[in-house]
């Protein structure tokens, strides 16, 4: 059995989700076959729910807010095989488990997985990140804020992982004690983080990151900064010039760039990448962004129908650049070219017509997009 007992508890119903027409569980990040808080469990609790109640309901397991492919950390799970072995399991058909996730590529990868391993009854697998970030944001009381300038970038890290940890070595490289540091405006949410010995850093340079990530009040500012739609956050991202996003990599749930090389080359119907509430909070401040995520992030957000800078602000050759390191070498340097820019000069740039046209056409599309909801996926 992989319940040991029956619980039939009350299932959480969001949006254009009935209760009278389906069961629906909300999994908030992780990894279902090694976390902490059970959400295996909580899985395998709606599937039970289901089978002793009405098999013929659609049963939603949303997952949007991580793409998370895989169920364990070992990567010798993924979620595509829990649900299949769950429908199995609990004899649910495979054709009323509705799968919701964040990864834009979702269901052109779940189908290629399909077709390699020779699947012919499929779950519905699909992504709906756009309504997601914006309802989130604005519901949380994202909104623009006129307020004066006095930064060049912003720059808000996440939890560690190889993309972010690169980002933060050129950080304490080259902006860290030097007048670039005066001019950004940063937050690390990296507690009880080490530093490799192998990024040869001076002794200054660890000094600075260790003030910052294990002296308790800097951590809680970073955390409030990092977690939340406060007045803090929102003088923060609002008094700089543009924004330094730092969105999803594939490549964030493996220890090191050859242990994701290695899984990409053996499973080629893998893709993941997440234009994630990072990106969505630069549209509704209205603040320009230059993105380190996968290569054509840009290319699926303009498909959108949102704008973005190439030409009059950034180069952004840089979305059509596979290589991880090739593509942030190109980012990083912009951003380092920005910042030895006077103030005046880059705040002329970002104030000419062409890129406020720009955040102004995402603006009032980012609200269109909210109120329609055209894009939720009615089950």
């Amino acid at each position: 059995m992989l319940l040991q007992k029956t619980i039939t508890g009350k299932m959480e119903v969001r949006g254009v989700h009935s209760p009278l027409t389906s069961y629906y569980i909300t999994i908030h990040g992780g990894f279902p076959l090694s976390s902490n808080d059970n959400k295996l469990f909580k899985i395998k609790q709606v599937f039970e729910k289901a089978a002793l109640e009405n098999k013929d309901k659609q049963l939603i397991i949303d997952c949007v807010e991580e793409p998370m492919l895989f169920g364990s950390r070992d990567k010798s799970k993924l979620w595509f095989d829990i649900l299949h072995d769950l429908s199995k399991h609990f004899q649910i058909p495979e054709e009323n488990i509705v799968f919701l996730t964040s990864n834009i590529y979702s269901t052109d990868s779940y189908n290629k997985w399909c077709n390699k391993n020779l699947i012919d009854k499929k779950i519905k697998v699909y992504n709906q990140p756009k309504s997601l970030w914006l309802e989130r944001l604005f519901l949380n009381g994202c909104s623009y804020l006129e307020k004066e300038e006095t930064k060049h970038v912003s720059m808000f890290v996440g939890r560690p992982t190889l993309h972010r940890n690169f980002v933060l070595q050129w950080y304490l490289k080259n902006i860290v004690n030097t007048p670039r540091i005066e001019k950004m405006i940063t937050s690390f949410f990296y507690e009880n983080f080490d530093v490799p010995d192998d990024w040869n850093l001076t002794n200054e340079q660890k000094n600075y990151f260790n003030s910052l990530t294990k002296n308790v009040e800097n951590i809680v500012r970073t955390s409030n900064i990092w977690l939340g739609e406060t007045d803090e956050f929102k003088n923060s991202f609002s008094s700089c010039l543009f924004n330094f996003n730092i969105d999803y990599h594939e490549a964030e749930d493996f220890y090191s760039f050859e242990d994701y090389k290695e899984f990409k080359n053996k499973n080629d119907w893998w893709k993941e990448d997440v234009l994630s509430e990072k990106l969505f909070r630069s549209i509704i401040y209205k603040r320009p962004f230059i993105r380190f995520g996968m290569p054509n992030g840009l290319k699926v957000l303009r498909s959108w129908g949102f704008k973005t800078f190439d030409g009059i602000l950034f180069d952004e050759s840089y979305d059509d650049i596979d290589d991880s390191f090739e593509r942030i070498d190109h980012i990083l340097n912009q951003v380092t070219t920005y910042l030895d820019m006077p103030f005046n000069s880059l705040k002329e740039k970002v104030y000419s017509e062409e890129v406020q046209e720009v955040l102004d056409h995402n603006y009032n599309l980012a609200y269109k997009i909210y109120n329609e909801k055209e894009e939720v996926v009615n089950v």
